[in-house]
């Protein structure tokens, strides 16, 4: 995790973390 422009990165773990799940579902 990078603290940086925290809701842009926040969404882009966010979108990454949901794909993840959605392709190990």
């Amino acid at each position: 995790i990078w603290i940086y422009p925290e809701s842009k990165l926040w969404n882009v773990e966010a979108a990454l973390d949901s794909l993840g799940n959605l392709l190990s579902s």
